[in-house]
C-alpha cells in the first residue's frame, strides 16, 4: 500500500514538474545566464567560508610536511570553491553553446527562407510580369511592417486620392509629425505627411503647404486639424483623411 502511495506520489510531483520543465527548455540560455551571475557571487562567499576554514585548519596542522600533502590539504579545504566555479563555468559555456546552436539553426531557416522568396518571386515575374510583381512585394513589405502595430486598414489621401495600407497608430503618428512641424516650424505639408508614411511625393513638382507667414494664411486656427471620415467605393470600405484647414498649392 505505501509503495502505491508512493508511486502515486511520485506521478503527481513529474507531472506538476513538467510545465516549469517546459520553461526552463525554451529559455534555457538566460536561465544559465542567470545561474552563471548568481554563482559568480557564490565564487566570493564560498571563497571567504572556505579561507577562513583554511587558515583554521592550517594552524592545527604540522610544519613539516610535504609539499604534495600540503596541496591536496589546500584542495580538499576550497573544495566548497571550486565545486562553485566549476558549476558555474558549466552555466556559462552552456549558456554560449544553445545559444549559438539557435542562432545557427535561425540563421540557416532564414537561408532556406530567402532562397524560397526568391524562388516565388521568379515564379510570379512570369505569371503577372515584374512590375506587377514588385507592386506585390511592397505591398507584402509594408503589412509586414506594420504586422505588430495593430489590424491594418486601407486609407485615402483626400488632396491626391492616393490609397495606401497602414495601421491607425502609423498614420495618427505621421499626424502627429506634421502638427509638431506647423508648431514649431511655422510650416508643414502633405508632403511631410506622405513622407512619414513612405507613400513618395505628390510629384509633378507640386505640394500643398501650411504656411503661417502667408498672406492668405488662416492666422486664427494654431493647428492644422485632421478629420477622417469613412467612405465605400468599389473596393469596399475606406477611410478618407481630411484636413479642416486646406493647406496652399505650391511649386517646389
Amino acid at each position: 500500500m505505501s509503495i502505491y502511495i508512493l508511486s502515486k506520489f511520485a506521478s503527481k510531483l513529474v507531472n506538476s514538474l513538467r510545465p516549469i520543465a517546459g520553461i526552463v527548455n525554451n529559455h534555457a540560455p538566460e536561465v544559465l545566464t542567470g545561474a552563471t551571475c548568481v554563482g559568480s557571487v557564490g565564487i566570493g562567499f564560498a571563497a571567504a567560508i572556505d579561507t577562513k576554514e583554511h587558515l583554521e585548519k592550517e594552524a592545527e596542522r604540522p610544519k613539516d610536511r610535504r609539499r604534495a600533502e600540503v596541496v591536496l590539504d589546500t584542495v580538499g579545504d576550497y573544495k566548497r570553491t571550486i565545486l562553485v566555479t566549476g558549476l558555474t563555468m558549466a552555466c556559462s559555456i552552456g549558456a554560449n553553446r544553445i545559444s549559438a546552436k539557435r542562432m545557427a539553426a535561425l540563421a540557416a531557416g532564414l537561408a532556406a527562407a530567402q532562397k524560397e522568396i526568391a524562388e516565388l518571386r521568379t515564379a510570379a515575374e512570369e505569371v503577372v510580369g515584374p512590375d506587377k510583381a514588385e507592386e506585390i512585394q511592397k505591398r507584402a513589405e509594408q503589412k509586414a511592417k506594420y504586422a505588430t502595430c495593430g489590424p491594418i486598414f486601407r486609407w485615402k489621401e483626400s488632396i491626391s486620392g492616393d490609397e495606401f495600407y497602414a495601421p491607425e497608430a502609423e498614420v495618427l503618428r505621421a499626424e502627429m509629425e506634421v502638427e509638431r512641424r506647423y508648431q514649431v516650424c511655422n510650416e508643414s505639408s502633405v508632403n511631410v505627411f506622405r513622407r512619414e508614411l513612405n507613400l513618395g511625393p505628390l510629384g509633378h513638382d507640386i505640394d500643398y503647404v501650411w504656411d503661417r507667414d502667408e498672406p492668405n494664411a488662416d492666422v486664427d486656427m494654431p493647428w492644422i486639424i485632421f478629420w477622417h471620415s469613412h467612405e465605400v467605393d468599389m473596393k469596399g470600405e475606406y477611410i478618407m483623411i481630411n484636413y479642416y484647414t486646406k493647406p496652399t498649392e505650391e511649386m517646389v
